[in-house]
C-alpha cells in the first residue's frame, strides 16, 4: 500500500497530465475556432449582395449562401 509521500506525488502528476490535456484542447478549440472565424469572413461575408449603404440586400442569392453557413456552423459544431 503506497505511503502518503507517493500518494501526494501520484496526486501531483496526475494534476499535471489534467493540466496538460486541457492546454491541448483549448489549442485545438482555438484553431478550430480560427479556422471557422476565417472561413467565414473569406467565403460568405465578402460574398453577400450590398446596397450602397453596405446593408445585406434580401435576395435569393444571399439566403443561400446563409443557408451554406448554417451548414458550415453545423459541421463545425460536429
Amino acid at each position: 500500500m503506497p505511503n502518503q509521500k507517493e500518494i501526494i506525488k501520484l496526486a501531483n502528476e496526475r494534476t499535471k497530465l489534467i493540466d496538460l490535456i486541457i492546454e491541448r484542447m483549448e489549442k485545438e478549440v482555438g484553431a478550430s475556432q480560427n479556422s471557422l472565424m476565417r472561413s467565414i469572413a473569406e467565403d460568405y461575408v465578402e460574398g453577400f449582395d450590398v446596397d450602397e449603404e453596405g446593408r445585406i440586400k434580401n435576395t435569393l442569392a444571399n439566403k443561400r449562401r446563409l443557408a451554406t453557413l448554417d451548414r458550415v456552423y453545423t459541421d463545425y459544431i460536429k
